[in-house]
Order: C-alpha cells, then sequence, then structure tokens
C-alpha cells in the first residue's frame, strides 16, 4: 500500500505510511506478524513529526489508530483515518478467511 494522505493545505501534509513488521520497545526488537503504519505529519520543517499509530490488535482482532498524547483531530482527519482502517482491515480478513 502506498502513502494514503489524510489532510494536506499548503506545505502541511498528513500521511499515513507503511512501517516494518519490526518495533522496538524496552531496549530489544520486537518482531510482529503484520506491518505498523505511521501517520505523519510534514511542515515547512522538513520533519516528518509522528502523529499516532495504526497496528494490529490482537484483543481486538483488527487493525487500531493509537494517537499520541496531545495530538488534536478533526472530524474530516478522523473519517480518512478510518476508510484507511476499513481497507486494512478488510483486506486483512480476506487474507486470513478460512
Amino acid at each position: 500500500m502506498t502513502d494514503f494522505i489524510v489532510y494536506q493545505k499548503g506545505s502541511t501534509l498528513v500521511y499515513i505510511h507503511k512501517g516494518t513488521k519490526k518495533s522496538f520497545n524496552n531496549k530489544k526488537w520486537i518482531k510482529h506478524k503484520t506491518y505498523w503504519y505511521g501517520i505523519r505529519k510534514n511542515s515547512e520543517s522538513g520533519l516528518a513529526e509522528i502523529l499516532g499509530i495504526i497496528q494490529f490488535n490482537g484483543g481486538w482482532r483488527q487493525f487500531v489508530f493509537m494517537p499520541q498524547p496531545e495530538t488534536y483531530w478533526s472530524k474530516g482527519c478522523l473519517q480518512r483515518i478510518n476508510e484507511f482502517l476499513d481497507k486494512l482491515n478488510k483486506e486483512f480478513r480476506n487474507k486470513h478467511k478460512k
């Protein structure tokens, strides 16, 4: 899946990108069965600030959105993230259908 644009206005861009199957936790790398997705914001400074993460949650048996503290989301941005989650969860279910 390519980068998914959540919001774009002027030089500000909020997008979702595909991460890896590994994450760093408590001074060690952990390998996961699924990919994680980062929600990032590019601005004039050129730095890609992380705003949240989408990753698979075994308890919910689906991909979930985990925003960073002190971030604020508009209804439109949340709708775009929900569209992405729907697409991602549908692909996952179709891939793992019995």
